[in-house]
């Protein structure tokens, strides 16, 4: 496994005329992916390259969707078409939980957890079980002035994952917050780029989504949606015009939370 070794990588100095080369859409992006190939998501991952992935499925095969948290809305890309069985096989890796049991119990993805400390010592050791990294889709930040963007506030594994791809695929977000540390890609280590800025509802979108939440749910779930971070909004407006009731409330934790994950939070708080 060849790991990009950014401590000695000699980062292009004129790295804007590279970052605008590299820059392009998200469908565009989407057509790396061939038949076979091994993508991974990571959590808080992007938003518009897998809905274009998604489109392909016509034309892939046996792509496995290796996804640190399948999230609602990427599941129901992936799934949402008679036939997707033979396009993506999804793989989750982390958590569960109540936004995507229900794509486990209907067998829409399979459960595989991993030990973050010893997830790579497969890849680095080269063992042939290991299947390789073919594209790396992630979200970041702008670049700042040496050309480097940051992974954002929930860095996880993102540059461990990036430094082991074949291809990484970046969606700029302009809504990330910058987070110090080893927490940084330049613009040489990204194959391309998506322009993936969030724009906030005002305050007419606002309200008209909310008076279409009403039409279809109860007052007092309507009644939640100012109270969703603007960004998380913004982020899941399409899925919320779109998506079944029930699922969307469910997404955005609008539920009252079920008997049974009420006694496990009982256990849990018991030991804290």
């Amino acid at each position: 496994m060849t790991i990009r070794n950014t401590d000695k990588m000699k980062y292009n100095l004129n790295w804007k005329e590279e970052y605008n080369r590299k820059m392009v859409s998200a469908k565009e992006a989407a057509k790396v992916v061939k038949s076979g190939d091994r993508i991974y998501i990571p959590l808080q991952g992007p938003r518009l390259i897998h809905h274009e992935i998604a489109k392909r499925k016509d034309e892939l095969r046996n792509v496995e969707i290796h996804m640190a948290r399948p999230s609602t809305a990427q599941v129901i890309d992936f799934t949402s078409e008679s036939g997707w069985e033979k396009s993506f096989k999804i793989e989750n890796e982390i958590f569960i939980g109540d936004e995507n049991r229900w794509a486990t119990d209907e067998k829409k993805s399979i459960y595989n957890p991993v030990i973050f400390s010893l997830q790579f010592k497969p890849y680095d050791e080269k063992r042939p079980e290991v299947r390789p990294i073919d594209v790396f889709i992630v979200n970041v930040a702008p670049p700042n002035e040496q050309g480097f963007c940051n992974f954002g506030h929930e860095l996880w594994h993102k540059k461990s994952c990036a430094r082991r791809a074949k291809i990484v695929l970046a969606e700029v977000d302009d809504s990330m917050v910058t987070a110090h540390g080893d927490n940084w890609i330049h613009v040489s280590e990204i194959d391309y780029l998506v322009d993936a800025p969030v724009k906030l509802l005002s305050e007419n979108e606002k309200q008209n989504l909310i008076n279409k939440v009403k039409s279809e749910w109860r007052d007092e779930m309507a009644g939640l949606i100012p109270r969703i971070d603007p960004i998380l909004l913004a982020r899941n407006q399409e899925a919320i015009l779109e998506f079944p009731p029930d699922m969307l409330a469910l997404f955005l934790g609008l539920m009252e939370p079920a008997e049974t994950t009420k006694k496990i939070a009982g256990y849990v708080s018991e030991l804290i």
